[in-house]
């Protein structure tokens, strides 16, 4: 039997950190604000802690986020969007973003912007609303 070679250099990763995780989420909450990519706005509810899983070089974590219609905050539902059901959203309840592999803490907080971002901007560009049946 012939042993399979690793494709992937295997860097060994110092223990998950604990810490910063508010800081993080404020900065990333307060870029979501600052990007205006429309009227639907999502904002950080909670990261959970940094895990590791069977793949050495990765980091894993959970990530719930709200949906809010910045110009109507007491609204409940929203467009809907491909990719996240057939019905339209619920606005002001979690979601839990879906989140893949971390590699570094170094590169979280790029990593965990960019993906709120293509979500945002997927709600505000693809987004629609359903036409009323008559």
């Amino acid at each position: 039997m012939k042993k399979i070679k690793s494709i992937h250099n295997k860097v060994q990763l110092s223990d998950c950190p604990i810490v910063l995780k508010d800081k993080v989420k404020e900065e990333i909450n307060n870029k979501l604000v600052d990007n205006k990519t429309g009227n639907y706005l999502i904002q950080i509810e909670s990261i959970s802690d940094l895990y590791k899983t069977w793949i050495d070089y990765e980091y894993h974590c959970d990530v719930n986020v709200i949906i809010t219609d910045i110009n109507d905050k007491s609204r409940m539902e929203g467009v809907t969007v491909p990719g996240m059901g057939p019905k339209p959203i619920s606005l002001n309840s979690k979601y839990k973003l879906h989140t893949s592999s971390f590699f570094t803490w170094e590169l979280f907080d790029d990593q965990l912007l960019n993906k709120c971002l293509k979500a945002q901007k997927c709600i505000n560009e693809e987004g629609y609303y359903a036409k009323e049946k008559k």
